[in-house]
């Protein structure tokens, strides 16, 4: 997943999140409240989730918790909880 700046060549635009495992499925998402991004790879058993202030996105993203087989969550509804 690369960050866009509107006005910016895109051919520049940094990577933000990448998932190298052919077997997971990337996503990103909003807070409810709009305050976060969540980056996130999942498996059929496994997921992982990081996030990042939406009024910070070129800050590091942190983890909320790291790949773990036997965990998934199904993030993208989990994550409706914020």
């Amino acid at each position: 997943m690369l960050r866009h700046t509107l006005g910016t060549n895109p051919a520049a635009d940094p990577v933000v999140y990448r998932e190298p495992d052919l077997l997971y499925r990337a996503s990103v998402a909003r807070s409810k409240d709009d305050r976060y991004l969540f980056f996130g790879s999942y498996s059929s058993n496994t997921s992982e989730v990081h996030f990042v202030p939406a009024d910070r996105p070129t800050q590091p993203l942190r983890v909320v918790q790291p790949r773990m087989e036997g965990w998934n969550t199904r993030w993208n509804t989990w994550m409706g909880g914020f």
